[in-house]
């Protein structure tokens, strides 16, 4: 079986090449970017609200960026002109990639030696490659905080150097995401530095120091090749030929969206059988529908694969702690009390105690959702959340923190589902305007005649005639359809919330949330705010409204185009694309990550708990 998991997953890297060794010529570049206005035109649902809202014309862009892709310039030119193309848009659902050869001579990488988070208007390195000893004197160290580089704000070189390549459509994402991404680049991604050297100013003792460091360039097989040697001499750990082979296909999977980096790190950290994490990964794929498609994809490149190789190398047995307390314990902490509730494998969840300025105890539920796409099954994973809070009713308490801060998405059934258990009626849903293309229209041509009930036949068949007319008439946008089309007769009311017959049981509810709040969270948001189930509290969501499909491969660069294919429309008929969801008291959230939140987590408490 795994043999033959091996072949599928080979056959998959086969159909996907890598960008080319030969320089391309006037008319690949012109067959290439009309290859991408094909998918953009054929498949691209916000064209028109991303005109009417950057105020561009597309059919000018694609005039503008054909001309220049037809003058003469470099295979590494052209790459950046396609990003640039697609990064226009400023859509975080839609990107470019192209994927790198094995071999020397192909594929650039600049790099410093370290990564790290934001942390405000900073960056505070947490890793340094395996190449470089904390024990030498590399000015950088973990723990280290840069405040600007070659003399400008971070942010500053955010705007400058990266959104022209890549852009998530809200600036708080941008920094957020990008940041990292000005200490290494490839030239795959984009350009890499013109300078041998960068400034560098960090704080010490709280005053600041500039430091030169040095670009070190590299082929980027050879950059992994020795990052691989050096780590396996600090583990101790020597990768078989069957590991090799693992990462790769992993890695692989990584590269090309084909799985999220949060999925496989996952199956790492819980798959003692390293044999089985391919066959496991193989199933993960298998099982994905149009409706697991509302999720962000990854942003640091370099960094991926070696994640991989570190986890892989240094995994140990599974510990006695469940899955939900050593993700609580890495991504989070408190500065209350906090009582976990045992039954909650997926989603942490618990009590916390809080005491208020007058001395006061307070009892609040908290439920952190990391993601809308857990290891656990959705059934499982709903189960549990609707145990918590009959269990927090029962407990008498009546407040309730949610925390989705940076939950990049995932099923838009089981956000929904998560969403109604907060309340004993039907709560009002956002709707679905789909692009009018074959993803869609195949989507419900199969529904109708697979789904489990002639009823939810039905139902699939009208929308699937419904889109088949509009293919037929070439028009774009379906009208808005209710968002559990793609799941019918599935949502209702939790009624064992219910206090008594005539009176409605509701938690008063702080929903956290933050610009890596993303696609489903996006939508989860929503409809809390617009369902008036919780007081939103944190930074602006992203925006990344709307479902991604991937699309392979541009006939002669291997460019690989992500896509946003329909757009999620608000109760007040609102677009949540580009717009997110606002939250009605802000809390600068990116300003505490060096506490895991812990002080976010209060300011909800406080708001909970005052009078």
């Amino acid at each position: 079986m795994l043999k033959s998991l091996f072949l599928v997953l080979i056959l998959i890297m086969a159909a996907c090449s890598p960008a080319p060794r030969r320089q391309l010529t006037q008319d690949e570049r012109t067959a290439d970017m009309k290859w991408i206005y094909s998918i953009f035109d054929h498949n691209y649902a916000p064209t028109a609200h991303k005109e009417k809202l950057f105020k561009f014309s597309y059919d000018e862009v694609k005039a503008s960026f054909l001309n220049r892709a037809q003058k003469e310039q470099s295979n590494h030119d052209f790459y950046m002109l396609m990003l640039e193309f697609i990064a226009k848009f400023q859509d975080a659902h839609t990107s470019g990639s192209l994927q790198a050869s094995p071999l020397e001579g192909r594929t650039k990488v600049a790099y410093l030696g370290f990564n790290g988070t934001r942390d405000g208007d900073k960056f505070v390195v947490t890793k340094l490659l395996p190449t470089i000893s904390s024990e030498s004197n590399f000015p950088i160290k973990v723990g280290s905080v840069i405040t600007k580089v070659n003399g400008l704000s971070l942010k500053e070189n955010v705007d400058q150097k990266l959104t022209k390549y890549r852009n998530l459509g809200l600036d708080e994402a941008n920094y957020t995401s990008l940041m990292g991404a000005l200490f290494s680049s490839t030239t795959l991604t984009r350009p890499l530095p013109t300078e041998d050297t960068i400034e560098i100013t960090i704080e010490v003792e709280e005053k600041e120091k500039t430091i030169t460091l040095p670009w070190i360039v590299k082929d980027l097989p050879v950059f992994q090749k020795e990052q691989k040697e050096a780590l396996s001499e600090k583990t101790g750990h020597a990768l078989t030929e069957s590991q090799v082979n693992i990462i790769s296909s992993l890695s692989f999977l990584v590269q090309n969206k084909f799985m999220t980096l949060k999925k496989v790190t996952s199956l790492i950290q819980h798959t003692q059988d390293f044999n089985s994490l391919i066959e496991d990964a193989y199933n993960l794929m298998s099982h994905v529908s149009i409706s697991d498609s509302f999720e962000l994809d990854n942003f640091n490149e370099i960094w991926d694969s070696l994640d991989i190789v570190e986890l892989i190398m240094t995994k140990q047995s599974i510990s006695s702690k469940s899955g939900a307390e050593k993700l609580l314990e890495k991504e989070r902490s408190f500065n209350q009390q906090f009582y976990p509730f045992e039954e909650s494998t997926t989603f942490p969840a618990g009590v916390l105690v809080y005491t208020d300025s007058n001395s006061k105890k307070h009892r609040v539920g908290y439920i952190f959702i990391n993601t809308f796409s857990p290891e656990n099954s959705s059934e499982i994973a709903l189960k549990e959340v609707k145990a918590a809070l009959l269990y927090f009713k029962d407990m008498g308490i009546t407040k309730l923190v949610i925390d989705t801060l940076d939950n990049g998405g995932g099923s838009l059934e089981l956000g929904n589902k998560l969403g109604q258990l907060l309340s004993s009626k039907r709560l009002a849903l956002p709707k679905l305007e789909f692009k009018v293309n074959e993803t869609w229209v195949d989507n419900f041509d199969k529904a109708s005649a697979n789904a489990s009930s002639d009823a939810e036949k039905e139902l699939a068949k009208r929308v699937f005639q419904d889109l088949e007319q509009l293919m037929a008439n070439s028009t774009p946008l379906s009208k808005p359809y209710e968002i559990d089309t793609l799941y019918p007769f599935q949502l209702s009311g939790n009624e064992d919330m219910l206090k008594n017959e005539t009176e409605e049981f509701k938690f008063k509810t702080v929903l956290l949330i933050n610009e890596m709040c993303a696609s489903m969270c996006d939508i989860f948001a929503a409809i809390l705010k617009d369902n008036k189930l919780a007081t939103v509290m944190g930074t602006q969501s992203m925006g990344a409204g709307g479902n991604v499909t991937t699309h392979s491969q541009a006939p002669n660069s291997k460019l690989i185009v992500r896509q946003t294919e329909s757009l999620v429309v608000r109760t007040n008929g609102e677009y949540l694309e580009n717009q997110g969801v606002k939250p009605d008291k802000e809390i600068k959230t990116f300003e505490h990550r060096d506490t895991k939140f812990a002080d976010v987590i209060d300011t909800a408490l406080a708001e909970l708990t005052k009078k």
